[in-house]
């Protein structure tokens, strides 16, 4: 009879897919958008999925800018946010759209440092 093969030893213990976070949450501009105004959204339950199912469905399948099952899912300043970034990824694409928000933000941490220093 042979020796029984030991399983290697795991340091990280990879997530099952019920833990793991969200697709649409791998993108950075979502994931803060959504935890800085529908943190609740973080919470990994059905509920939170089905509206992050739809999120990512309205972002990147959907070809209308509206969507009444969206607005009704979410609060009306996300809504209006997603509505806005639906804009932008239509008319620029995803990464333009990305290029443009990082250098928004930049900007606006530059402007930032100055008014601090007056």
């Amino acid at each position: 009879m042979g020796k029984a093969k030991e399983a290697p030893l795991a340091l990280f213990v990879k997530e099952t897919s019920s833990n793991a976070p969200h697709k649409v949450l791998e993108n950075p501009v979502i994931a803060t958008l959504i935890q800085g105004l529908m943190p609740e959204l973080l919470d990994r339950s059905s509920a939170s999925n089905k509206a992050l199912d739809e999120i990512q469905h309205y972002l990147f399948a959907q070809p209308k800018l509206k969507s009444r099952k969206l607005e009704k899912m979410v609060l009306p300043e996300a809504y209006d946010t997603l509505y806005a970034l639906k804009a932008m990824i239509k008319n620029h694409g995803l990464q333009a759209t990305l290029q443009i928000l990082a250098e928004d933000k930049r900007r606006f941490a530059v402007f930032l440092r100055e008014a601090m220093e007056d």
